[in-house]
């Protein structure tokens, strides 16, 4: 790998906008925090375009996701398909739906990380602090989970054998 950051592939639908108006997006932010953990990061906004980024990109090592990329569970879904895959990568869930924790931990994903999901547009509010911090150390967490994964190919189906 050299000095060359390892690739993750971010699939995030709420990309390049604020939907309650709040000064951020998840996906700046999230990818700011994978970025802080030694990660380079490339966009799918969907499902429909991971096909073409992995395409784009093989020496990606693993997929942050959402779970609900325009409709609900539309990303387990997708797992489902995919983790059964020769190539697949290791995939963490980032998500607010916390109701699929469960299904998506049982289909082999390495993790399920809470989104902050903030009621306040306060940015100076005592409970988002405690969010963010909770979610930060969570997805870091989570991706030292996946940087163990891809330094033990051996676990790996197929891509790194």
């Amino acid at each position: 790998m050299g000095n060359a950051k390892p690739v993750v592939i971010y699939i995030e639908d709420q990309d390049r906008f604020d939907p309650k108006g709040y000064g951020f997006n998840y996906y700046d932010h999230i990818k700011y925090l994978i970025e802080e953990c030694g990660f380079a990061v490339v966009h799918a906004h969907d499902y429909l375009k991971v096909a073409q980024v992995l395409r784009d990109h093989p020496e990606a090592v693993g997929i942050i996701s959402d779970i609900d990329t325009h409709t609900n569970g539309a990303g387990l879904s997708w797992f489902e398909k995919y983790h059964g895959e020769p190539d697949a990568l290791p995939v963490v869930f980032a998500s607010n739906m916390l109701s699929y924790e469960h299904r998506a931990m049982a289909l082999g994903a390495v993790d399920f990380v809470r989104k902050p999901f903030f009621e306040t547009g306060d940015v100076m509010h005592p409970e988002r602090h405690e969010e963010e911090a909770g979610f930060k150390q969570a997805l870091t967490a989570a991706l030292d989970k996946l940087k163990d994964q891809i330094e033990r190919p051996v676990i790996a189906t197929g891509r790194f054998s």
